[in-house]
């Protein structure tokens, strides 16, 4: 016997809620009537490249540690010339995963107060939902091609590409969010900064680190 539309719709939010991390958490939240399972698959995908940037921060923290006066005696097999971009890439990285999460954020404050929706234009909310998940798996693609670049055989010209094509998804990612004034819904960073300050911030802070990784005299402290 097959399901009614109200039975298949419970059935969805069971699953759901079963479910583990921002997407679930953002579940409870969502206004009734919007359709959750739609709302869940955006938030999951983004939830996991977020994860994906998360997993590559970590892989980059552990590298720049191994490779702190790294002299060619194989524990990195990395020269010490060629160990000196792992910190820039390490604090770019660190930069980009910090946007990222501000982005589940703002997408997960969306979900609970989708306005597109009560006026009627749900595609306008989930070509927003859509434009964040592409711009978050953009940024983790990239991601994962720098740092593999920076690892022996090192190929600092990708590492500087990836860098460059890193921060052109990033201006994007931020524009975006500077273009909807609900950002500025939302809580202050813990540093006090309001969410428009603090995108401000991080935006300087990305141009910083690709200018350190693209200028070979730049440095920066371990």
């Amino acid at each position: 016997m097959s399901l009614g539309p109200q039975q298949q719709g419970e059935d969805v939010l069971a699953r759901l809620k079963r479910c583990t991390g921002m997407a679930a958490d953002a579940i409870a939240a969502i206004p009734a009537g919007i359709p959750v399972s739609e709302t869940f698959g955006a938030l999951q995908q983004l939830e996991f490249h977020t994860n994906l940037i998360k997993d590559a921060r970590d892989e980059i923290t552990v590298l720049k540690a191994k490779s702190a006066g790294a002299d060619g005696d194989g524990e990195t097999e990395l020269k010490a010339e060629e160990a000196k971009v792992v910190p820039k890439v390490h604090k770019y990285v660190q930069t980009a995963y910090a946007i990222a999460r501000r982005l589940c954020v703002f997408t997960q404050h969306l979900a609970e107060n989708p306005r597109e929706l009560k006026a009627g234009a749900r595609e306008s909310f989930f070509a927003r939902l859509e434009r964040h998940v592409t711009a978050c798996s953009m940024v983790s693609e990239e991601i994962d091609e720098m740092c593999s670049s920076v690892y022996a055989p090192q190929d600092m010209k990708s590492v500087r590409d990836h860098a460059k094509e890193l921060h052109k998804h990033l201006e994007i990612l931020i524009t975006d969010l500077r273009s909807d004034s609900r950002f500025n819904e939302l809580p202050p960073a813990k540093d006090g900064k309001s969410a428009a300050e603090w995108l401000n911030f991080a935006m300087k802070a990305a141009r910083t680190f690709l200018v350190r990784i693209t200028t070979e005299n730049e440095s920066i402290p371990a």
